[in-house]
């Protein structure tokens, strides 16, 4: 195991170098041939088998361009028939331990995939730093400027761009995470409980080796920071919720298994506790970014709707304002004026985003949702004059009893001729 380390390590070294003088070019190939074959030595597992046959694919790949170089400078043998005899030892030692060809084929895909994953997941993380950068700068100069001035305009806009750019890229990297891990259980396509220590230390170290456990709480936190940074639309929001109540929900599916993967290892199982206060504290911060949005709806228009905290609230509180708004002693055409900043709140931000969010989450029932768009209608007709359907329902009414009248009229006398 040891070795395999050193080997695994050498190959970064390598893949990270900058370019090297001839002799440090034939010196690494032959530290690294060396290295490779010690480690094909030690294989116990069908994945240290896929760990060698990725490491001797690396170093074909790497130093393929040396090819002519190294076979005038190596001894016994050119630079294809080393890399040839290191895959006849590793074929050899896989014939010694009964591990199937088709088994390593198999791992090495999926390490691949776990490697192309891995890239993936930390050139997010680094794209998604900045952009919270970019958020914070942005949302400084605009509340310097005021939102309302000209030139924060262009800013706001930009900002905007910047927030949805975001948006995606957390939910991108949330699914690489949970792509990679499950592409490493896949390895061993067994549960934790019944792997074999070798196995277990194995999966540890690529576990390490791809930095799961500290992306998991990167991306929390990366999620954490937007959220309290930017204040959304219903409808952005609902998608940050259900992203968050999936990865929660994936979270509680692979949590045990690495807790049992690390029963030994003191500091990670301390960063797996931090990982589910973490995801607590998203839960809390999306529930308190969701009511803030929709008071800010209010707030951000001057309309001085109470706090609201629940669907009871909302119901409460909105109706409370609207009787408030339509008892007040005010001139008509400013309380026309007042509505129909209001209608247009109403339609754009709660119609079209927060009630629909509410009702989703389970926050605001049929009857209650009803029962503040009746109270809506209300203070509409309170001032736009008698609706049609009222004057139809008079017109009837006063037809109705016209007739009744008439018949009673027209009814002969009893006794007369």
């Amino acid at each position: 195991m040891k070795n395999l380390i050193l080997l695994l390590a050498l190959a970064v070294a390598v893949a990270t170098g900058q370019e090297r003088s001839d002799f440090q070019t034939v010196k690494a190939f032959e530290q690294q041939t060396k290295a490779a074959a010690k480690a094909t030595d030690d294989v116990q597992t069908v994945q240290e088998c896929a760990d060698v046959a990725l490491t001797i694919d690396d170093i074909e790949k790497e130093f393929t361009p040396s090819k002519a170089l190294l076979d005038k400078a190596l001894y016994g043998g050119k630079f294809e028939e080393r890399v040839a005899h290191l895959r006849f030892q590793l074929k050899l030692a896989q014939d010694k331990l009964g591990i199937i060809e088709t088994q390593v084929v198999r791992i090495v895909e999926l390490e691949e995939q776990v490697r192309q994953l891995a890239g993936e997941v930390a050139r997010l993380t680094g794209e998604n730093n900045k952009l919270l950068g970019d958020v914070d700068r942005l949302s400084g100069n605009v509340k310097a400027m005021g939102e309302s001035s000209a030139e924060a305009g262009a800013l706001i806009d930009s900002l905007k761009g910047v927030i949805s750019q975001l948006q995606k890229g957390l939910k991108e990297s949330d699914q690489m995470i949970f792509a990679l891990v499950d592409s490493l259980f896949m390895q061993y396509n067994k549960e934790v409980d019944q792997m074999a220590d070798t196995e277990k230390r194995g999966l540890g170290i690529r576990m390490d080796r791809n930095n799961v456990v500290s992306s998991v709480k990167a991306s929390i936190e990366n999620n954490l920071r937007f959220l309290e940074r930017a204040q959304l639309k219903g409808g952005d929001l609902a998608a940050i919720l259900q992203q968050q109540q999936k990865f929660s929900s994936q979270w509680k599916g692979i949590g045990p298994k690495l807790t049992s993967l690390y029963l030994s290892n003191k500091q990670r199982a301390k960063e797996l506790a931090a990982v589910d206060t973490l995801l607590a504290k998203w839960s809390t911060t999306a529930t308190d970014a969701y009511w803030r949005g929709v008071n800010v709806a209010f707030t951000s228009r001057q309309m001085a709707v109470k706090p609201i905290a629940s669907g009871n609230d909302f119901v409460s509180n909105l109706t409370a304002y609207v009787n408030g708004r339509m008892a007040a002693e005010t001139p008509k055409d400013e309380k026309a004026k007042e509505f129909q900043a209001f209608d247009a709140m109403w339609t754009a931000e709660m119609v079209n985003g927060w009630v629909p969010l509410m009702e989703s989450r389970g926050d605001l029932t049929a009857d209650q949702k009803k029962l503040v768009e009746g109270k809506v209608e209300e203070w509409r007709e309170s001032f736009a004059g008698t609706s049609p359907f009222t004057y139809a329902l008079i017109f009837v009414v006063i037809v109705g009893m016209l007739a009744v009248a008439y018949t009673r009229w027209k009814k002969p006398v009893v006794g007369k001729p």
